[in-house]
């Protein structure tokens, strides 16, 4: 993320994918991901990955959002009820180091 922060969308994409490999259900990942489709143009894969963002967070608004700015009309709502995964979702008290990106950002937990 912090690439994209800084307008190097591009460089930012591996980081992502290898936090999609060690947690290949984290909607804030495909969020991000999202974001950095979005910024390089990439439509039909931001879609896609805002729809996956929602699909594991139907509350994740700024996923909803993506997909408004993309003209999508298809993707889930923060209005719709959660899931029953959403609500087992563990609480983000764990760190992963991405150290490409020189941060460190918020994961769930392993049971």
């Amino acid at each position: 993320m912090a690439y994209f922060k800084l307008g190097k969308a591009a460089q930012g994409l591996p980081d992502a994918e290898k936090s999609l490999e060690l947690r290949p259900n984290d909607p804030f990942t495909f969020n991000i991901r999202g974001h950095i489709f979005e910024a390089l143009g990439r439509k039909e894969e931001a879609i896609a990955d805002y729809r996956q963002a929602l699909a594991i967070m139907p509350a994740l608004e700024d996923a909803s959002r993506g997909l408004q700015r993309l003209g999508d009309k298809t993707g889930m709502g923060a209005s719709e009820k959660p899931s029953s995964h959403e609500r087992d979702i563990i609480p983000l008290d764990c760190r992963n180091y991405v150290p490409s990106a020189g941060l460190t950002i918020a994961v769930p937990c392993d049971p």
